[in-house]
């Protein structure tokens, strides 16, 4: 080729040799870094979601005997959502289950 005319050929160093087993197992190696890292940054990111998450809520505390409204969106055909109840209830709290 012309470029090998002008930069020279390729030395053997850059050349790997080995078997077709090392090679896939070269692979199988590098595969299985990329995944634990991948999870290793998947998991910073879940905490990461989870913290903003957590911020922004807070804990609903009812007591027994209090009557609450339970969120319910059924969603109708043909019928918009701004005319949908989207809360059922009254209902009456009769015991608190623990988280």
């Amino acid at each position: 080729m012309p470029l090998d005319l002008i930069m020279g050929l390729p030395s053997e160093e850059g050349k790997a040799r080995g078997t077709t087993d090392a090679f896939v197992q070269n692979m199988q190696e590098k595969a299985a870094d990329a995944y634990a890292l991948a999870r290793k940054h998947l998991g910073v990111a879940a905490e990461r979601r989870k913290a903003a998450y957590d911020f922004r809520t807070r804990e609903a505390n009812f007591e027994v005997g209090d009557w609450v409204w339970y969120w319910y969106p059924r969603k109708y055909r043909l019928k918009s959502l701004k005319w949908q109840k989207c809360y059922t209830g009254p209902y009456l709290v009769t015991r608190k289950i623990e988280p």
